[in-house]
Parts: C-alpha cells; sequence; structure tokens
C-alpha cells in the first residue's frame, strides 16, 4: 500500500504549533567527539539534505561543513552523524519546511544543525515576529550561553570567515603529519586542489585528510 505523507502545515498553522525540527533531540558532543569522521561525499542522504547531491557541488558541500556554529561547534560534525540520525533530520526538515523561511532548502540545514544542538524558535525558523499582548510588555532576549558552548539563535550567525577556505592563498594543516600547506587554485570545475607545489587533490580527499588553518593562528 503506497504511503501517503502527512499534509503539510499552511500558513494560517500558528507558530506554537508542534515543530519538529524544535523536536529533534541534539547529540552530545562527547558522544560525536567518540565516533570517526566519515567521508561527506559517501554520505547521500546528508549530501541532499546539504543540496549537494550534483558532483559540481562538491565546492559547496565542503565550504558548508567548515562553516562554525555560534558557540564554537563546527559543522564538520555532521559528518560523524549516522544514517538514522540524519534520516530523522530529513523527515523533520521535510514536515517543517512548508512554514520554514526558505523552505526545504533552509529547514535541512536547520533539522542538521539542531542536532549539534544550535538553538531555534519558532520565530526564527519562519520568519515571522510572535505577536505581543497589548497587556505584555516585550521581552528582552538575552545571548545567553547554553551549556556545552551552545548558544542561543540571539548570537551572531555563522561568521563568513570559514566560507573562504577553498580559495587560493589559504592555509591547511595535513591532519596526521602537521605539514603546513598552500592552496594555489581550485580547477577542474571546483573538484581538484591544486597546492603551492604544485602538487594536486582531489577535492573530496583533501577536505578529509587536512584542516583549514584561520590567517590568525598561520601567521603565528
Amino acid at each position: 500500500m503506497q504511503q501517503v505523507p502527512p499534509a503539510a502545515p499552511t500558513a494560517a498553522d500558528p507558530l506554537d504549533a508542534p515543530w519538529a525540527i524544535l523536536a529533534l533531540t541534539p547529540i552530545p558532543l562527547a558522544t560525536l567527539d567518540a565516533r570517526p569522521e566519515r567521508d561527506p561525499t559517501r554520505m547521500p542522504q546528508l549530501r541532499a539534505l546539504m543540496q549537494a547531491t550534483s558532483p559540481t557541488r562538491l565546492a559547496h558541500l565542503q565550504e558548508q561543513l567548515l562553516i562554525t556554529l555560534p558557540g564554537g561547534v563546527s559543522r564538520q560534525y555532521l559528518t560523524r552523524l549516522t544514517d538514522d540520525e540524519i534520516q530523522a533530520a530529513a523527515r523533520a526538515a521535510s514536515h517543517d519546511a512548508a512554514r520554514v523561511k526558505g523552505g526545504m532548502g533552509s529547514a535541512g540545514y536547520h533539522a542538521l544543525d539542531r542536532l549539534l544542538g544550535k538553538e531555534f524558535t519558532p520565530e526564527s525558523l519562519s520568519g515571522q515576529r510572535k505577536a505581543v499582548r497589548t497587556n505584555e510588555a516585550p521581552r528582552h532576549r538575552s545571548h545567553q550561553v547554553q551549556n556545552e558552548g551552545r548558544v542561543s539563535e540571539d548570537q551572531p550567525q555563522e561568521g563568513a570567515g570559514q566560507r573562504g577556505a577553498l580559495h587560493a592563498g589559504e592555509t591547511w594543516q595535513h591532519k596526521a603529519s602537521g605539514q603546513l600547506v598552500t592552496i594555489h587554485a581550485i580547477e577542474n570545475n571546483h573538484t581538484e586542489v591544486v597546492l603551492s607545489d604544485g602538487t594536486r587533490h582531489a577535492l573530496a580527499r583533501f577536505v578529509t585528510t587536512y584542516r583549514h588553518v584561520p590567517s590568525t593562528q598561520a601567521a603565528s
């Protein structure tokens, strides 16, 4: 028998209706630290949620994984999620997509980030402001830091500094040997990294064996 998906919420649904993304339980960082990193290019469910199913979107996938969420939690932890956890995020994103600002494209990222502990509210997901009652004074939402370095949605969004990591002149470090290298160019439709010494690496392999070194650390 063909399964019929539940009806999507309409625009008239109240903000306090159940949100599947908010119901997701974050995975403790200690649990993720104990797991090995997986090759993101071999994680089709993750690639689908991050809008990177096409080989031409691999650079987009890797740049998104380099982003650090508020509180210092790196999206690289997404490569340590299990298939079941990613599938749960996909179901939550699909359930909420109709009323998330940006649709399924944004809902997928929100669901994944929620598994890493990022805080959301119905207002931040929908892009709508909750109506303030006339007899109720507006409340100031503090930038309160949560457990394990995670912060509320009021904190600034992930910095753009990480997004330029796959560009000429950026320094990377081999995870095993500690050797520092500099990117000379990204070629072949963003699938190959050329280093300053002329060596070439497949981008998907490069980002799993090297880590980006921010310019402030490279200078020191």
